[in-house]
């Protein structure tokens, strides 16, 4: 498939809409439980960091030459994981610090941004997306034991 750099409207409300509840976490952030331990996996969190960047980066940037649409194949997949997700922060939000609520937030995003790849044809994003997802499980494992 052949690509163009540009600005992609699809590819940001993508993004913005998987982001807004880290808006209500910059404003409690007390609600992550802490293992009481020092984050001691720097590498990990490199990698994961930049791996978001990347996918990030190629959502708003990358655009296929062939315009996408609005199929429901990806749409509704996509808005029922965006309210799991959204139902897994106000789980998170009211107290519940379980590990299967944490890993839940690990993991729905991730597969609604591969949704949101497969949507819009962003393909050479699903490599760091789901090395993305791997670390960032990982990672979550390592802060809740």
């Amino acid at each position: 498939m052949k690509y163009s750099f540009g600005f992609s409207w699809k590819g940001l409300l993508v993004i913005v809409l998987l982001m807004m509840p880290n808006a209500l976490f910059a404003l409690f952030p007390d609600i992550m439980p802490s293992s009481g331990g020092v984050n001691n996996h720097l590498p990990l969190d490199i990698i994961e960091h930049g791996t978001r960047a990347i996918y990030i980066a190629l959502f708003i940037f990358l655009q296929p030459q062939k315009e996408t649409t609005f199929k429901k194949t990806y749409i509704l997949p996509m808005i029922i994981l965006l309210l799991i997700y959204y139902g897994l922060w106000l789980l998170l939000l009211t107290g519940n610090n379980s590990f299967i609520v944490l890993l839940g937030m690990a993991i729905v995003p991730v597969v609604f941004l591969l949704m949101g790849e497969l949507w819009l044809k962003i393909y050479p994003a699903v490599l760091p997306t789901v090395i993305f997802g791997f670390i960032h499980v990982v990672i979550t494992y390592l802060d809740f034991k």
